[in-house]
């Protein structure tokens, strides 16, 4: 009777294995969230857009933007969710844009992510993505202050995606800050944008006369952050984006070459064919040729000159004493005969240790008064 009560009490194996596939299942959005048994079913193209623009258009019959209701959230992420589908297939959703950037200030944490990933492809695909997404640029600076990494590094994404050289200063600013970020995602991101950024100003979007000037700006916030970066994942970024932007300005690798080497043996594998060739220009340019010949010539003339027959008895009569000089025992054998002993010497193995080793001696000379002195 123990057992069966035991059998009866067991979970059921089919909504555990839902809950393992579909983990957002868990969440209890309601009962038309996730019908399917997962996400599946978002890639299909049975969904017609009209109702996709009712699910984003859901958030604004709430009353409240800081809260949802669960309907609300359910039907955001459906729409959400069929967007990114329709993204990675390769179909242009750019006509939601108008309802999706909305949702940047969204309390709900999914859906501002997705959001965030939906503006990233699209807040430079026209020039009305772009207005609507400059109409909206105090919320990705809001962004660049939020609890969650993945916000910050996705605002700052979105943000140098916009390419309108008025707000080029606020852009910068937002890099430089992100280069101090606690995380090393948000600065490896942050490292990725001056790119974007150096780029823009090259092709003439940031055209003026403080072109140059910016452009300075921006290698000076690159060599900074080679100086002061310790993170192996920022540093394969900023590394990457040294050879994309000035592959030639090898005097900024002066202070952070030594720790680039160091730090090499820990950089992911495309980091490490990026550094490896940057470092072998740098040594080229700044070491000095050791010789003509390559280290095994050199090597070969020094054995060569090793087996010379005369260099060995050359090498032996410089280390034997000369036969003028009288030597030490010479000189005291003529004065008092001396007695030869033994000395135990005591040495420390180590300043960590408390353990003596008596095994080594060594000879000690004294002399012996009693014997008579010779004449």
């Amino acid at each position: 009777m123990a057992q069966h009560s035991t059998i009866g009490n067991a979970p059921n194996l089919s909504s555990l294995k839902d809950t393992l596939v579909n983990p957002l299942n868990s969440l209890n959005l309601g009962p038309t969230t996730f019908e399917g048994g997962g996400d599946a079913h978002f890639f299909e193209e049975s969904i017609h857009p009209s109702a996709v623009k009712t699910y984003l258009s859901s958030s604004n019959n709430t009353g409240s933007s800081s809260t949802l209701s669960i309907s609300a959230t359910a039907s955001l992420l459906k729409g959400m969710k069929w967007l990114l589908a329709m993204m990675s297939k390769g179909r242009d959703v750019s006509s939601f844009f108008s309802d999706v950037v909305k949702l940047v200030s969204c309390p709900n944490m999914e859906i501002k992510k997705m959001t965030y990933m939906y503006l990233v492809e699209y807040a430079d695909y026209s020039p009305q993505c772009r207005e609507l997404a400059l109409l909206s640029i105090n919320s990705f600076q809001r962004g660049l202050a939020d609890a969650e990494q993945l916000i910050r590094a996705l605002a700052l994404r979105v943000l140098t995606c916009i390419q309108i050289k008025d707000i080029f200063q606020i852009q910068v600013l937002a890099v430089r800050k992100c280069i101090q970020d606690s995380s090393p995602y948000v600065r490896k991101c942050a490292a990725n944008a001056i790119a974007k950024l150096h780029h823009f100003c090259r092709s003439g979007g940031a055209s003026g006369e403080g072109t140059s000037t910016q452009q300075k700006e921006l290698l000076q916030l690159l060599e900074n952050l080679l100086n002061n970066e310790v993170s192996t994942m920022v540093l394969s970024s900023a590394m990457t984006t040294f050879v994309e932007i000035c592959p030639n300005e090898l005097a900024l690798l002066h202070r952070s070459y030594r720790k680039l080497c160091h730090l090499l043996t820990d950089m992911d594998e495309w980091g490490q064919i990026v550094t490896m060739d940057v470092l072998l220009r740098y040594c080229r340019v700044n070491f000095i040729n050791p010789g003509d010949g390559s280290a095994e010539k050199i090597d070969a003339a020094r054995r060569r000159l090793r087996q010379q027959p005369g260099a060995e008895s050359k090498t032996v009569q410089a280390e034997k004493p000369s036969e003028s000089m009288p030597t030490t025992l010479s000189m005291t054998a003529n004065t008092a005969p001396v007695a030869k002993a033994r000395k135990k010497r005591v040495v420390r193995k180590g300043f960590y240790s408390d353990d003596e080793d008596e095994s080594e001696y060594e000879d000690d000379y004294t002399f012996v008064e009693d014997c008579p002195q010779p004449t």
